[in-house]
C-alpha cells in the first residue's frame, strides 16, 4: 500500500477519518534530514498544519518535485471522505469544491479558516527554504572566490513590504542565516518567500603579457 492510500485510504475496517489520519501519522517513512526540519520551521511559524503531521508533511515535500506542490495539496484535498454539502459552507466553501475530511484532520484552527490553501502555502515554504539552503551554500562549491550576493524580489504586486525593504540590496553571504535569507524570510507576510539571491561575481582580470 503506497504512502498516500495510508494517508488517504487507509485500511478497510478503519471508517473515520481520524483514525485513518492516526494511521498516516504512524505509516509515515522516517523523515528526511534536509525536509524534516523544514517541515517542522513551516509548521511552527505558520502554524497552519497540527504539529503532530510534521511527518506526513515531510513524506509530502519529499513526494512533490518543486513546482508541484499544488498538486500534492489539491490530490490531498481529492482522495478520501469528502465533506457533505452543509460542512463545506460551514467552512465558507463552495459545494462544488473538494474537500477530505482526511485532508481537514490535517489543519489547525488557523489553517481551516483558509482550508484550500493552508496546506499549499506550507509544502511551498517547505520548497523554498530548500532552495534557499541551496543557494547559502552555492558560493562555496563554485570556486569563484563570490563573497557577495544582492536580495531580488519578485517585484510583484503581492511582494510584501519587507521583501521590498531588502530589495536590491547587497548581502554578505558570511552573514547568511536559515530565516533571513532570499527565499527563507521570517518576516515575509505573503507565507513563502519568492525572493532569490544575484550573486556578485568578482571583477577577474586578464595578467598582463
Amino acid at each position: 500500500m503506497g504512502f498516500f492510500d495510508w494517508l488517504f485510504g487507509g485500511k478497510e475496517e478503519t471508517k473515520t477519518a481520524q483514525g485513518r489520519a492516526s494511521m498516516a501519522i504512524e505509516a509515515a517513512p522516517q523523515p528526511s534530514a534536509d525536509f524534516e526540519p523544514l517541515a517542522r520551521r513551516a509548521v511552527e511559524h505558520l502554524g497552519l498544519i497540527r504539529p503532530e503531521y510534521i511527518p506526513v508533511l515531510t513524506k509530502m515535500a519529499q513526494e512533490s518535485q518543486f513546482g508541484r506542490t499544488e498538486t500534492t495539496a489539491r490530490f490531498s484535498r481529492r482522495a478520501g471522505t469528502q465533506l457533505t454539502r452543509e460542512e463545506k459552507k460551514a467552512l465558507g466553501l463552495r459545494a462544488s469544491v473538494f474537500m477530505s475530511m482526511e485532508a481537514l484532520e490535517m489543519l489547525t484552527d488557523k489553517g481551516r479558516q483558509d482550508p484550500l490553501n493552508a496546506l499549499e502555502t506550507t509544502l511551498h515554504r517547505i520548497w523554498f527554504e530548500n532552495n534557499a539552503i541551496r543557494e547559502m551554500t552555492r558560493p562555496s562549491s563554485t570556486g569563484l572566490g563570490t563573497t557577495h550576493y544582492i536580495w531580488m524580489s519578485c517585484g510583484d504586486e503581492t511582494t510584501c513590504q519587507a521583501c521590498w525593504s531588502r530589495n536590491r540590496r547587497r548581502f554578505a553571504y558570511a552573514q547568511a542565516r536559515l530565516g533571513q535569507f532570499p527565499g527563507s524570510c521570517d518576516d515575509c507576510t505573503r507565507g513563502w518567500c519568492r525572493c532569490y539571491a544575484a550573486p556578485v561575481l568578482p571583477e577577474f582580470r586578464r595578467r598582463p603579457g
